[in-house]
């Protein structure tokens, strides 16, 4: 519209045509964005003709529609503050609130108490506390997908290729001892000597936030999603695990888990999208349903690190 002034109510999809998420959409559904912008004057129509409207010129106008313009591929992370010191970035879903007791972080070796995150700056203030964070090398707040955390536990469960360096090759080693546990496939729940239980999928931090979501009451609470595991409670057993997960195999809802309203705030073009539809992008973009979906359907096994027998 920007480029041709006006444009047709029903020509312009001729242009998007064959972009995928255009594509994969019904007619209807996106009729209804277009009804949607129509209202809130995004979008002016004067015969059949499509426009810029005035919140549009609003909401994206200055700088000479920059926002519309640019295009970015990178996660949109958010900035960490202490006070006017930044601490570093974390990914949007690291922040999602936690359900008991406040959300903790661990950046520059320090653990920190979010306070508050504004989402249009992207910027997450906190303070000093004494808690813990997330202190194991395996968690992390940057997410990894799903291929690379499963070619993590194959590059364990493996010998190191020759060019490794000797120290590169020791560390290696000392890592495949201490998942010696490892299965072929499938994922594995360990309890650990300490008394702590984790499950360990190796799905990456998106999926593991969905399946924490799953979890419910077997999740251990601060809930602090990670890359490779998720940390449940204590006394959890296999059978537990397996009939939680059990009841969820089927639901339909795999990315439905709850979207902070202030969250959508900054989620780019959120102001075109109603409100459920912006929830629901938002949450897809937050999650790895396929991933979800796999660790679902594959096999899990028991381990306890308490002695050195283990059982399985």
């Amino acid at each position: 519209m920007l480029q041709e002034k006006r444009v047709g109510r029903r020509s312009w999809k001729q242009w998007l045509a064959g972009v995928p998420g255009f594509a994969q959409m019904a007619d209807a559904h996106i009729d209804d964005l277009v009804d949607f912008m129509l209202e809130e004057s995004m979008l002016i129509e004067d015969q059949g003709m499509l426009s810029i409207g005035e919140e549009a010129e609003r909401a994206f106008g200055r700088r000479h529609f920059m926002e519309l313009m640019s295009v970015f591929t990178s996660d949109p992370l958010v900035s960490v503050w202490h006070g006017r010191s930044e601490l570093g970035v974390v990914h949007p879903v690291a922040l999602r609130a936690a359900k008991e007791g406040p959300l903790i972080l661990l950046l520059g070796g320090r653990s920190w108490q979010l306070n508050q995150v504004d989402w249009v700056r992207r910027r997450a203030y906190v303070e000093a506390t004494h808690e813990k964070g997330r202190t194991r090398w395996m968690g992390t707040s940057t997410p990894l997908r799903f291929e690379l955390c499963r070619a993590v536990a194959s590059a364990l469960r493996s010998d190191g290729p020759s060019v490794l360096s000797r120290r590169a090759h020791d560390k290696h080693e000392e890592l495949r001892s201490t998942f010696s546990w490892l299965p072929e496939e499938g994922t594995s729940l360990i309890r650990e000597a300490d008394g702590t239980v984790r499950w360990w999928t190796f799905a990456g931090l998106l999926a593991n936030s969905t399946l924490g979501e799953l979890l419910g009451p077997l999740l251990r609470q601060p809930a602090r999603p990670e890359n490779f595991s998720i940390r449940l409670q204590d006394r959890t057993t296999i059978d537990e695990l397996r009939l939680r997960l059990g009841n969820v195999r089927n639901d339909d809802a795999l990315i439905a888990f709850s979207v902070d309203d202030d969250a959508l705030q900054g989620m780019k073009f959120s102001e075109c999208l109603p409100l459920a539809l912006a929830h629901r992008v938002l949450a897809a973009r937050s999650s790895d349903a396929d991933s979800v979906r796999t660790c679902l359907s594959q096999r899990i096994e028991s381990t306890s690190l308490a002695d050195d027998r283990g059982s399985t």
